[in-house]
């Protein structure tokens, strides 16, 4: 099967490790300065490894897509060319210009890390989901975030159980609101953003549809829910757009 993630691009080829074994992506949420192992690690062979608990569950992509991944997070996210300092700065700036604070309390940090043939190339943010919304005009911070949503959903493809998996849940999606709603919703793969397993076997997926616009924005993002429980219908809930949070 051949996945498509109609949200990504690729500016070109981008040579990886010859190593099979070396991450070329990895992110990590860092909370009190501790780091441990990164929420999620995809590997130049495709087998990706995510963190859930105090466990871990492994997955696979398609080469073609470990390629779209690397170059959309290095050219459409800019992680090729942006800097920690130059981030911060400028964020430094629009809080100073906005009169808003760019220190969230007890917030945690994103690292960012991608790993070609050529480079390596590493991009630490704090608080990045809240600063997104606070500063929707720093442009990089906007693509930062981005790149951090596009490792998020590998997670979730991972967790949902694969791409073909992934596929079916958002075809299961785009029917049931057509069926119960008679609204037609462009729901993709690359919109899938949380999946969370329950103990009593049900589960729970969130696909999050991006505010149309040249720059990624975090505000007003169209909310699509899923809950599966096991010998019931899914339940399929759609929230609409509503004001950023700052």
């Amino acid at each position: 099967m051949l996945l498509c993630l109609t949200n990504w691009t690729s500016a070109g080829p981008v040579e990886l490790p010859e190593d099979p074994a070396v991450p070329v992506a990895e992110l990590w949420y860092v909370q009190g300065g501790q780091l441990s192992e990164p929420e999620v690690a995809v590997f130049a062979n495709g087998r990706v490894r995510v963190s859930v608990g105090d466990g871990s569950l492994w997955g696979e992509l398609p080469p073609q897509l470990v390629q779209t991944l690397v170059s959309s997070l290095l050219d459409q996210d800019g992680l090729r060319s942006l800097t920690t300092t130059q981030m911060q700065a400028e964020i430094h700036a629009a809080s100073q210009k906005m009169g808003l604070s760019c220190q969230i309390e007890h917030a945690g940090d994103t690292i960012i890390r991608v790993q070609t043939r050529d480079g390596s190339y590493r991009v630490d943010g704090h608080a990045v989901g809240l600063l997104s919304t606070r500063f929707p005009d720093v442009v990089c911070l906007q693509h930062y975030y981005a790149a951090q949503n596009r490792l998020e959903n590998i997670r979730a493809i991972v967790m949902v159980g694969g791409p073909e998996a992934a596929e079916n849940i958002a075809k299961l999606a785009r029917s049931q609101i057509q069926r119960v709603q008679g609204e037609q919703i462009e729901i993709h793969v690359g919109h899938l953003a949380i999946v969370r397993a329950m103990a009593d076997g049900s589960r729970y997926c969130q696909f999050q549809i991006p505010a149309s616009g040249p720059v990624p924005r975090p505000h007003s993002p169209r909310i699509i829910s899923i809950i599966e429980a096991p010998g019931e219908v899914p339940q399929v809930s759609v929230l609409p757009e509503g004001p950023a949070f700052r």
